[in-house]
């Protein structure tokens, strides 16, 4: 027995690119970017068909939630559920290199090997590990855009102050003689100006 599985690991695969151990890291990568990842052995052979997240998919393009004919059974993302348990009853599963329209292959739940990260009980599909940062990274990556428009707006932005008879004002001072400025005069040159600019991006 450890010889045959030894050999049958070296090539288990339908489409005969992939051992067993290529498989394991596969499974594990799927389960973390998309969510969930199933597999399952067709009935005329012995090599099991990998199936990736978005290949379990509803039938005839139909949308998530939808009834079937017999009203007993819904589909959730291509898993058509008991409408009362929410138990799997079967996967249905597109071509390898359809556009998401083509026909499914209705695999009954028991035959199918099915695992998904899940946010709660009643959910049937998984979501990505990182799916709760998405936000998160989004408001960061608004924030920094914001910012960014801020700068630029900043560095194309000058103030021209204009006042009557600001010549006299100054006393006519210059850098040349500013020990002989006094602070009266001084206070007449600088103003302080109530009013600030705030952008929001």
């Amino acid at each position: 027995i450890k010889e045959d599985w030894a050999a049958w690991g070296d090539n288990p695969e339908s489409r005969e690119l992939h051992d067993w151990y290529d498989l394991e890291y596969l499974a594990a990568r799927h389960l973390a970017v998309d969510g969930d990842v199933g597999a399952y052995l067709p009935a005329e052979g012995d090599k099991f068909t990998f199936v990736e997240a978005e290949r379990i998919r509803n039938p005839g393009g139909k949308p998530s939630g939808v009834r079937t004919t017999s009203n007993a059974t819904r589909l959730i993302g291509g898993v058509e559920v008991d409408s009362v348990s929410g138990k799997p009853l079967r996967f249905h599963v597109g071509g390898f290199d359809d556009d998401g329209g083509g026909k499914t292959t209705a695999v009954d739940a028991a035959e199918f090997a099915f695992v998904a990260h899940v946010a709660r009980h009643s959910m049937t599909r998984g979501v990505p590990v990182l799916c709760q940062s998405f936000s998160m990274l989004e408001r960061i990556s608004d924030v920094l855009n914001s910012e960014a428009e801020c700068w630029q707006m900043l560095a194309r932005m000058a103030f021209m102050l204009k006042r009557t008879n600001a010549a006299a004002l100054s006393d006519a001072t210059s850098a040349d003689d500013d020990d002989a400025v006094t602070d009266e005069a001084l206070a007449r040159r600088v103003h302080d100006v109530g009013t600030a600019l705030i952008f929001h991006g």
